[in-house]
């Protein structure tokens, strides 16, 4: 993007992204986290004072403390939910109702996991049923995303599991990048996408790696990620197995353009603590919307065109909907 810097296709990427050790990055990421996650909250509280008494909108997040006590909730009743595909999807239900994009997900993954067919699940998770079976709405338009890899922006890449992964993992982690597809694709308004991803376990050279021991983590309990190196040919991801979406995709604009946190009320992706603001209903800003900082002085969409300038904010194409990625599972 923007010459050769950030763009992730050839076969030397996955190694070239693993120069240096695992454990003293995965060190300075839990310190790192810890930081920034308690510099977010303190924002974002002091920032839901100021929200609280409006009417909310697609935009406004959730005051901390509630999105926090239907979290808890949600644990709750996921400990006791019964094992069939009604059950899941209800509880997933609500956990969508109530600002749990991720958690909904997770039950609505079990229930397609019992029941493939069932109707509701599917209806929620975006799908129609077409003579064909059950696929998402709208069409791909494949000039468009013709044109997209020759930009290299058709990302292809390894995710490397460190412990032994079970199926319902590989599932449930395939259908976390099918989500991170369409996310990427809709955010960046058709311009990039997920192409092919191969998923291996036992293994420590990828693009994104789980390190031992964070397979079943929550983001809560410490499951997050971080982006190594953002901005650089050798950018990489270190996540939790169960690590939500919209953070994956935060940490992946760290790593494609160099974006920076925005922690002074950019309602943006790379804002930290937007409680309850689901992917549907997050953009990247642009200079309409950014709130300029010492510390993120340009608008995100500013600093894409720079280090890309044949990305189009707002793009004018019909570029459709997001063409599937392509996942290959190595279970070793």
């Amino acid at each position: 993007m923007g010459g050769s810097e950030c763009r992730l296709t050839g076969p030397d990427l996955d190694e070239i992204a693993y120069r240096t050790s695992l454990e003293p990055l995965a060190r300075q990421n839990r310190l790192r986290e810890l930081v920034l996650a308690t510099a977010s909250f303190a924002m974002m509280a002091a920032l839901a004072l100021s929200v609280a008494a409006q009417p909310r909108t697609a935009l406004q997040p959730m005051p901390a403390q509630e999105w926090f006590n239907n979290y808890k909730t949600y644990l709750s009743r996921a400990a006791r939910v019964e094992k069939s595909a009604e059950a899941h999807y209800r509880l997933g239900r609500w956990a969508w109702e109530h600002g749990l994009e991720d958690e909904a997900w997770e039950q609505w993954v079990k229930a397609l996991a019992a029941d493939p067919d069932h109707l509701e699940t599917r209806k929620a998770t975006g799908f129609v049923d077409t003579e064909g079976g059950w696929e998402r709405p709208g069409q791909v338009n494949p000039e468009w995303v013709s044109q997209v890899d020759a930009a290299g922006r058709g990302l292809s890449f390894t995710v490397a599991i460190e412990d032994d992964a079970s199926a319902a993992f590989f599932d449930e982690l395939s259908w976390r990048l099918r989500r991170l597809n369409w996310f990427l694709w809709k955010i960046t308004e058709g311009q990039v996408y997920l192409k092919e991803v191969k998923v291996v376990d036992l293994s420590t050279t990828g693009r994104f790696v789980v390190p031992a021991g964070q397979l079943d983590v929550p983001v809560m309990a410490g499951g997050g990620a971080s982006c190594a190196n953002p901005g650089r040919p050798d950018w990489r991801v270190i996540s939790g197995g169960r690590c939500y979406v919209r953070i994956l995709g935060h940490e992946m604009l760290h790593g494609l353009f160099g974006l920076p946190d925005e922690r002074h009320g950019c309602y943006c992706l790379m804002q930290g603590g937007l409680y309850g603001i689901k992917t549907p209903d997050l953009r990247l800003c642009d200079a309409e919307y950014h709130r300029p900082d010492p510390s993120a002085p340009e608008s995100c969409w500013s600093i894409i065109q720079r280090r890309d300038p044949s990305m189009t904010h707002p793009n004018p194409a019909d570029y459709g909907r997001a063409p599937e990625v392509k996942i290959e599972v190595v279970d070793r």
